[in-house]
């Protein structure tokens, strides 16, 4: 594996533990949905742990999907930063939840998550993605399952 494709799996996996922190820190600041921010931390961090083992294990054997990773480096790098300068900001200042929605909603939106979704969509039926999506179950949408939860509760 080349020194790029080694570091898109470290900024994947580092991505995905910072949307998991992100909703660890919602589950904090808005405890009356702990539960539904708590999945989402759960499925990121299990993302994490995917991509992890494709990098570590799967790789070398062609079981992994690498469209499942956005290929610009710096893409990934940049929605890191901005992940956790909104933690950072939020850390240090409550803020309405509509802004919290929508912050969630772009991480959701990021080309990180969309090459995520569109190999969990894709209509291929490699090996790889046949694993991929047996391991991810049904740990996708999150982008849906947040407007369907704002507009299902209160906070629509």
């Amino acid at each position: 594996m080349d020194d790029r494709l080694v570091a898109i799996f470290d900024a994947t996996i580092r991505m995905e533990r910072k949307c998991a922190e992100f909703y660890r820190l919602l589950d904090r600041l808005f405890p009356v949905d702990g539960p539904f921010w708590l999945k989402l931390m759960n499925e990121e961090e299990h993302h994490a742990i995917l991509f992890q083992a494709g990098m570590e294990r799967f790789f070398d054997e062609d079981l992994f999907p690498l469209e499942a990773m956005d290929p610009d480096l710096t893409s990934i790098q940049k929605l890191n930063s901005e992940v956790e300068s909104a933690i950072r900001q939020y850390t240090h200042q409550l803020s309405d939840y509509q802004l919290v929605r929508h912050r969630a909603l772009q991480l959701e939106s990021s080309s990180g998550e969309f090459y995520f979704e569109l190999a969990l969509a894709s209509k291929e039926d490699s090996p790889a993605l046949w694993l991929f999506r047996d391991l991810c179950d049904d740990e996708h949408d999150h982008r849906q399952r947040i407007l369907d939860f704002f507009n299902e509760t209160r906070h629509s």
